[in-house]
């Protein structure tokens, strides 16, 4: 009940995806598990006992969500492996502060101030969050290929890739956006750049037109990130929005001679989710693959009289 009210008030009332929702959250209900199975029992909880409602209460509170369309599965996978990495050093500690507890015979009343303490964590952290201003960082995510094919050739397909029809990962199937498409309307700075996600186009006017080595641009307008599937509604949560946004990207080529060319794509971008390093790391994942599609594609297409492609490296 306490996930499911917090969740709700955090993220459809506040907008506000922070630590008091992924880290504080957890911990509290963490907290509370372990005061409430111990309230005034003779007998301490065994370790055994404790792990088993941990993990039924995570269980259920990730059932909730669905069944009463607040979030989708695919963001509660991602979120569950950082519910898991701050759960269960806390889990711990509040087991031996418990059992410390017991061996000293502190007062009852010591239980009922220890819940207070944890339910009062909560609102702190989520006011705090709720009153900082801290604009976010903007990161950049670099992968590169190597491609059996001139440089003029690879710019061509960089500029007229067409369709990819590789099919995509289960993860780009299940909801996340992925490319589909790309096409340019003009040449040279001041260009269009249209490249179509599974959500919808990107806007990307050209900022740098370098024939045959560097294109670049800057992004007006981006689809959402993902769509969240849910089996008991359709749902949109509002991270699926603007939580990502995308502000430009480059490609690269560098002629490597005999032919080959090195073809490095590049995408700066910003999250607003917390606790930035572990969303940092899925951003990333995700980003990384987008570009190997892309990447791969046009690999494909400058390599069609037959040369093996070369292996991915980032």
């Amino acid at each position: 009940m306490l996930c499911l009210a917090y969740v709700t008030f955090s993220t459809l009332v506040l907008h506000q995806y922070g630590s008091s929702l992924f880290v504080i959250l957890p911990l509290v209900m963490t907290a509370l598990m372990v005061l409430i199975l111990s309230f005034r029992r003779k007998e301490y909880p065994t370790p055994g006992e404790l792990a088993g409602v941990w993990v039924s209460m995570l269980a259920l509170s990730f059932l909730s969500l669905l069944i009463c369309g607040v979030e989708g599965l695919l963001s509660m996978m991602m979120a569950a492996g950082l519910v898991f990495i701050v759960g269960i050093p806390f889990f711990l500690l509040a087991f031996l502060i418990r059992a410390a507890s017991r061996h000293y015979r502190l007062p009852k009343d010591s239980d009922t101030g220890a819940l207070l303490l944890m339910l009062m964590m909560l609102p702190l952290v989520t006011a705090m969050e709720y009153r900082s201003d801290v604009p976010p960082q903007i990161h950049a995510v670099t992968s590169t290929i190597d491609i059996n094919a001139p440089r003029a050739v690879v710019w061509n397909h960089v500029i007229h890739s067409g369709e990819i029809t590789d099919e995509p990962a289960w993860y780009f199937q299940r909801g996340v956006a992925y490319p589909i498409r790309a096409r340019i309307e003009g040449t040279g700075v001041g260009a269009i750049r249209y490249c179509e996600f599974s959500t919808g186009p990107f806007v990307e006017p050209i900022t740098i037109w370098d024939e045959p080595r560097h294109l670049a641009f800057t992004v007006t307008s981006s689809p959402p990130a993902m769509t969240e599937w849910n089996p008991f509604h359709e749902i949109a949560p509002p991270h699926i929005d603007d939580y990502f946004e995308s502000h430009r990207g480059e490609f690269y080529l560098e002629d490597l001679g005999n032919p080959r060319t090195r073809l490095t794509g590049t995408t700066w971008y910003s999250h607003r989710i917390a606790p930035s390093w572990y969303w940092r790391w899925w951003t990333e994942f995700l980003v990384h693959d987008i570009h190997d599609r892309v990447l791969g594609h046009v690999a494909a297409l400058a390599e069609a009289e037959g040369a093996l492609p070369i292996p991915l490296a980032r």
